[in-house]
């Protein structure tokens, strides 16, 4: 009898070795798929600026809406390209602010793909701070027309 119970033993310790066994390379097979989920790259596919046209004032920073394909995309960072930089300037971090009136097209580049881009117009005006206006006669009444002089400050 002792003969058998020795062999029980030794089965019920390799029994209990390989659920452990079985227990980690389980564990590893959910780490592995975790892991696959949170670091796999997503590429981008296509963007798209939301608009046709953006119209903004001298010294505005730019900033088109922009839609990315997939939705999940991993890397969302893009780079800026203007047309005339007589108009639009990309400054030191990378955005495009505006510096003088005009129309100019925006290229809108995937930093991770530069075969995906868009464009967008942009309009730029200048800020007006004041307007100065003088009536030729010196007194307007209401329903009056008169020739005006005026500055644009």
């Amino acid at each position: 009898m002792n003969g058998g119970n020795s062999i029980n033993q030794i089965k019920k310790k390799l029994s209990n070795k390989k659920s452990i066994v079985t227990l980690v390379t389980f564990a590893v097979i959910i780490l592995v798929i975790i892991l696959y989920f949170v670091f796999r790259k997503i590429p981008v596919e296509s963007i798209s600026v939301t608009s046709e046209s953006i119209e903004v004032n001298v010294d505005d920073v730019i900033t088109p809406d922009i839609e990315f394909y997939p939705n999940n995309s991993s890397n969302k960072n893009v780079i800026y390209k203007t047309a005339d930089e007589n108009i639009i300037k990309i400054d030191d971090r990378g955005y495009p602010v505006a510096v003088d009136n005009g129309e100019t097209m925006l290229t809108v580049i995937s930093s991770e793909n530069e075969s995906v881009t868009d464009e967008v117009k942009v309009i730029v005006n200048t800020k007006i701070s004041s307007i100065n206006a003088k009536p030729l006669d010196k007194y307007i009444q209401i329903g009056d027309e008169k020739q005006l002089e005026y500055e644009i400050f």
